[in-house]
């Protein structure tokens, strides 16, 4: 824990910031410690990322003051709140996917040799040992856009370490990370405190605010609600703040929908180096569950399903009809839908509005009936809950959580049958994620069969009738609801579980 005699490093007062027909702050106070970790929660469109935004001069404060070590700033840019000590690492990744892992590391900061040119044995070095930083060793020569999705989040945190900031405001920085590395970076963050360096740690994952966080403090709907240590508050008070009424009265899984008759069928799929004789049915109205760590072949078994990646091997049946050769167009039209992982590259197009999204998949050619798509988009916003001034509003500026709900929107707008859902709920609160989890037994509630992968198995456990466990890409058991826990989960698919003999994996 902190030590009570540090100095103040970091005091917002008052700080407020308006969008047309939206506050984003209203009058909220911030301060923070030398050497705390200080979490900052709330639900998606709370004011966590405009705060920051301010404190990182990207974003202005309509009114409020900013004082940096007893001192008035005024942030003008990112460039003054760097050089004023304070380092952001996004919640997006900020890499340039062409250059290597010490370039972007590095980048803006290649040191250079008494010639001019780049000393790239000290720039290795440097890169090197911030890695270290996090227990991960990467081929520095590499360009991250072969990395997976957790080195490349390894890389960003990397590069904010290694510019030695006294604050460090990490947005969502475990979102893409296994658990040893998740581990491996709160081991970091509690180093960094022990120095001196402040942290102001923002995510949706309690256990990790109680496990690192010597302070939190909750917004909601752009306001300060409540500052406090976390030795005087649990987990339940904490989502009561955020969303204003107790965790209990969040989400509780209604009965069953499941129908006899199968909507998908997959056998002996195959997709070498990723995943082998991959066999499920889906009945209409099933929310089956797909658990894995890292690397499972969790994701690409959907893509496969979806027509992204085509399988080596394995038969696909929609609704009675086996699909030759699939294809993302084709599943389309028998009805398949997949809401990828990565939202603003793969689900949405950033600069459209809400109606254009939602209508997006829905377009068969070049003629639009602008009409019909305002009635479909209107009826799914309403529907879904969106917060946001109207579906003419630009989909950048919506929080994760209601970018998700567009996402998910896009696809209803086809009458789908089967919904693949690939990390629904990354990097969005609490109350989005039972908004989510109501929104999936509606679907299923209306016979259509719905396939979900996640790497929070609470959250599998809470939502699926059936899981299914991969290891190493393939399926090493299977749980009907009720059956399992998160350790049981987690034993599976880590590969460590030694009583595999009396659960066998069934394809029902």
């Amino acid at each position: 824990m902190m030590n009570a005699d540090r100095k103040t490093i970091i005091e917002m007062k008052g700080i407020s910031k308006y969008y047309p027909g939206v506050t984003a702050l209203d009058h909220v106070d911030l301060d923070i410690i030398e050497g705390e970790v200080h979490a900052l929660a709330g639900k998606n469109g709370a004011g966590k990322s405009t705060l920051i935004k301010i404190l990182g001069g990207a974003t202005r404060p309509d009114t409020g003051e900013i004082f940096l070590n007893g001192n008035k700033v005024t942030l003008h840019s990112p460039h003054d709140s760097i050089a004023a000590g304070i380092a952001i690492i996004s919640q997006e990744l900020m890499l340039v996917p062409e250059l290597s892992v010490t370039e972007n590391i590095m980048v803006g900061r290649l040191p250079k040799t008494k010639f001019g040119t780049v000393d790239w044995q000290s720039a290795r070095q440097s890169a090197s040992e911030a890695l270290s930083q996090l227990g991960i060793d990467l081929d520095l020569n590499v360009p991250v856009k072969k990395l997976s999705t957790a080195q490349q989040q390894a890389v960003e945190i990397a590069k904010a370490l290694s510019r030695n900031a006294k604050v460090l405001v990490m947005d969502e920085p475990t979102s893409s990370l296994p658990n040893k590395e998740v581990d491996h970076l709160l081991d970091t963050i509690r180093r960094l405190s022990s120095r001196g360096i402040s942290i102001i740690y923002i995510t949706h994952k309690l256990k990790e605010i109680f496990a690192v966080s010597d302070r939190i403090t909750v917004l909601r709907d752009g306001k300060l609600i409540q500052t406090s240590p976390i030795n005087e508050i649990n987990d339940s008070k904490v989502v009561e703040l955020m969303v204003g009424k107790s965790a209990d009265a969040m989400f509780t899984k209604g009965p069953s929908s499941i129908q006899n008759a199968p909507v998908l069928e997959v056998k002996n799929l195959t997709r070498e180096g990723s995943f082998s004789d991959i066999s499920f049915t889906l009945k209409k109205g099933e929310i089956l569950g797909i658990a894995g760590l890292l690397g499972s072949g969790r994701t690409e078994i959907l893509r496969s399903i979806f027509g992204v990646d085509p399988a080596d091997s394995g038969e696909i049946t929609v609704d009675g009809r086996k699909i030759e050769n699939p294809t993302v167009t084709g599943m389309i039209s028998n009805g398949v839908s997949l809401a990828p992982e990565d939202r603003k590259l793969q689900g949405l197009v950033l600069s459209m509005n809400i109606s254009d999204n939602i209508n997006m998949a829905s377009l068969h050619s070049a003629l639009r009936h602008l009409s019909e798509e305002k009635k479909i988009s209107k009826d799914l916003f309403g529907r879904m809950g969106v917060k946001a001034p109207s579906i003419k509003t630009l989909v950048s500026s919506l929080s994760g959580g209601n970018q998700q709900k567009i996402v998910i929107s896009k696809w209803l707008a086809t009458g789908p049958k089967v919904v693949l859902l690939d990390e629904p709920t990354r990097g969005i609160d609490v109350g989005a994620k039972a908004d989510i989890y109501r929104l999936v037994e509606q679907l299923a509630a209306k016979g259509v069969g719905v396939i979900m992968v996640s790497s929070e198995f609470p959250e599998l456990l809470s939502v699926c009738d059936r899981i299914i466990v991969l290891h190493e890409g393939r399926q090493d058991a299977e749980f009907l609801y009720g059956e399992a826990d998160e350790e049981t989960l987690m034993a599976y698919a880590s590969g460590t579980d030694n009583t595999r003999s009396d659960r066998e994996v069934t394809h029902g």
